[in-house]
C-alpha cells in the first residue's frame, strides 16, 4: 500500500514479490504495477512470467497479460491473444483471439481444431462468437450433451431444444423457491416458443403442463405457481 502511495515502479519492485513461488512474485509485481498506472510495465513482467513459469500457475497473470495488450497496447493484441489461447485452449481465451485477429476465418478454423477435444467450450464459441447456433447444435448433438445445453439454444433453435428442457423444468420445481421461480420461468419460455411453432408443439406444451398438474396435485405451492403459466388456447 505505501509503494501504490509512493507511485514509483522503485518502490513496487523493493515491497512486492517477495515470498511465495516465481509465479506468485511476478503477480504481486504486476499488481503493483499495475495499480500505479505503469501498464507498460506490466505487460513486460507479464511476458517474461508467461516466459519463465509453468503453464500451470501463469493463468491468472496471462489473462491479465491479455487484457492489457487489449486495452493498452492494440498492436501487441492478436500475438499476446493468440499466445494465451494455444496454451490455454477454452472458452474465454477463444473469445479474446477471436476478437483481436483480423483473419477471422483463420483464426475460427484453429481454434475449433484446437477445441475439438473440448466439445462444451467449442459448442460455445461456435454459439456465441460464429453466431452459428445449428453448427453449435451439431457439436453438442455428437458430444451427447443436449440434456445439459438445450436451454442455451431455446431461443434459436426451439424444435431441437423443447424436447430436452423438459426435465430441467420438474428439477427447478423440486427445488427451492428460486428454483421454483426458475422453472416458472422456463414454462413460460416454452409456451412461448411453443406457440410460435404451432401444432404439434402447442398441444404437446398443454399436455406437458396437464402432467405437470397431476404431478404435483398434492403440492399447493407448485400448483399455485403452474397456474401462472395458461394453456395455449
Amino acid at each position: 500500500r505505501l509503494a501504490v502511495l509512493e507511485g514509483t515502479a522503485e518502490a513496487v519492485f523493493r515491497t512486492h514479490g517477495l515470498q511465495g513461488s516465481a509465479a506468485t512474485r511476478y503477480e504481486e509485481v504486476i499488481s503493483g504495477l499495475c495499480d500505479i498506472g505503469r501498464c507498460d510495465l506490466a505487460f513486460v513482467w507479464s511476458e517474461k512470467a508467461v516466459g519463465e513459469c509453468a503453464a500451470e500457475e501463469t493463468r491468472n497473470i496471462a489473462s491479465r497479460w491479455a487484457v492489457l495488450a487489449r486495452e493498452h497496447f492494440p498492436e501487441h493484441s492478436e500475438r499476446v491473444a493468440r499466445s494465451v489461447f494455444d496454451t490455454y485452449p477454452e472458452l474465454s481465451s477463444a473469445q479474446q483471439l477471436y476478437a483481436a485477429v483480423t483473419d477471422k476465418a483463420e483464426a475460427s478454423a484453429h481454434i475449433q481444431d484446437r477445441l475439438a477435444v473440448k466439445p462444451w467450450d467449442l459448442a460455445m464459441f461456435q454459439h456465441l462468437c460464429l453466431e452459428d447456433p445449428e453448427l453449435a447444435w451439431s457439436t453438442v448433438v455428437k458430444a451427447g450433451m443436449q440434456q445439459s445445453m438445450a436451454q442455451r439454444f431455446l431461443d434459436d433453435l426451439p424444435e431441437q431444444a423443447l424436447p430436452f428442457v423438459r426435465e430441467d423444468v420438474a428439477t427447478y420445481l423440486d427445488s427451492t423457491r428460486v428454483g421454483r421461480d426458475m422453472g416458472i420461468e422456463l414454462l413460460q419460455a416454452m409456451r412461448k416458443k411453443s406457440a410460435e411453432l404451432g401444432e404439434p408443439w402447442d398441444a404437446d406444451f398443454n399436455a406437458f403442463l396437464a402432467d405437470l398438474r397431476r404431478r404435483y396435485t398434492e403440492r399447493h405451492v407448485i400448483l399455485r405457481r403452474l397456474d401462472e403459466v395458461s394453456l395455449i388456447a
